[in-house]
């Protein structure tokens, strides 16, 4: 039956090709941010969604009749890490976390997540100098930890101990964003057994309402979303507080609805917002620079985005990607819970040469 369709469906086709002129494709040139003419910082690179994406893009058999077996299809990604060749997705709805083997061009599950390691709600994902994956999972209460062959290790988190919703490994230290009771808690990365904790539920400094992501910077200093008050707050490693930046609004620098956070070696900070749809980017002195995305179903728009993380090691996978004279000094990756692009990957970069002149 199949067979016959395909025969009809191609037979159809032909005629109606053979008596309509195909279109030529608009092309359509890299996407950069800022837009010209200012000088280019960003580029949309590529995006992932399923495994086809590794393969080739959609055919219009693919479009009439369906693809010819079940795609493997991240559904609400969250957290996303790169390690090892391999782009890491927690997907809070599949409940499992997608390895995106670049090298490979292959995509799959943690081989970890059954028995014992079964995922209910992966939110997010760190991965230490090991290779060893922590995933906070919020559902489960715990933080589930996998070895660098993905196989599952152990859990840390006793009942009702915390609903973790982001994990940072600094050294020996774990820390875990709870949204449970509105702190972090630090716990020895070898044990579990917890060192410390910060703040509690409230608006002042050092407080926090439902935070949700946390990074380090160069010196090892803590940046926590506080989504619900609508700011980014800055702790030293001990859980001292530093500063803190942001307020509602919808004016440049201001923020809807805070979510990821990343910082890249020179300290600039990148702030997700689910609700602007885009990134800010802003330098140690709290300075916005320039932001990048905006809503769309376009390539390199967002469409909820979660979270973004920072990767210089992985460059060479997505330069075949880059405009000629577009030099790449890491890359971006951003995480879309809604929408057709899930993980847009960006090159942060400059012109270089006579591409620049």
């Amino acid at each position: 039956m199949r067979l016959l369709k395909h025969l009809i469906l191609m037979v159809l086709l032909i005629l109606v090709t053979g008596c309509v002129p195909r279109p030529e494709a608009p092309e359509v040139g890299p996407l950069f941010f800022p837009a010209a003419p200012d000088a280019p910082r960003i580029q949309f690179l590529k995006s992932f969604s399923t495994d086809i994406d590794f393969e080739r893009p959609a055919s219009w058999m693919d479009i009439l009749l369906g693809p010819e077996e079940e795609r493997l299809q991240i559904v609400k990604p969250y957290g996303v890490a790169m390690s090892e060749d391999a782009i890491y997705v927690c997907d809070t709805q599949a409940k499992t976390v997608w390895v995106l083997d670049l090298a490979l061009k292959r995509f799959s599950h943690l081989k970890g997540d059954t028995g014992r390691g079964k995922l209910k709600k992966p939110i997010n994902i760190h991965i230490d100098a090991d290779g060893r994956k922590f995933v906070a999972d919020a559902d489960r209460g715990q933080v589930v930890v996998f070895g660098r062959d993905g196989r599952f290790e152990g859990a840390y988190g006793e009942k009702d101990q915390f609903r973790p919703v982001d994990v940072l490994v600094v050294e020996n230290r774990l820390y875990v964003v709870d949204a449970q009771d509105s702190e972090i808690e630090i716990l020895d990365k070898r044990t579990g057994a917890v060192t410390g904790r910060f703040g509690s539920l409230g608006q002042g400094s050092g407080q926090f309402l439902h935070p949700t992501n946390i990074d380090c910077g160069p010196q090892n200093e803590l940046y926590v979303s506080d989504t619900g008050n609508f700011r980014i707050q800055k702790f030293d490693r001990d859980g001292a507080f530093l500063e803190m930046y942001g307020e509602p609004g919808q004016a440049f620098g201001q923020f809807a609805r805070p979510k990821g956070v990343a910082v890249d070696p020179d300290g600039f900070l990148y702030v997700v917002d689910s609700r602007f749809e885009n990134i800010q980017i802003f330098n140690p002195q709290w300075q916005l620079m320039m932001f990048f995305g905006g809503y769309g179903y376009t390539p390199g728009a967002m469409a909820l985005p979660a979270q973004v993380t920072i990767d210089r090691d992985h460059i060479d996978y997505f330069r075949s990607y880059a405009a000629p004279g577009f030099e790449i000094n890491y890359l971006l990756l951003v995480s879309n819970q809604s929408g057709a692009a899930k993980i847009n990957v960006y090159g942060f970069g400059q012109m270089t040469g006579a591409a620049n002149e």
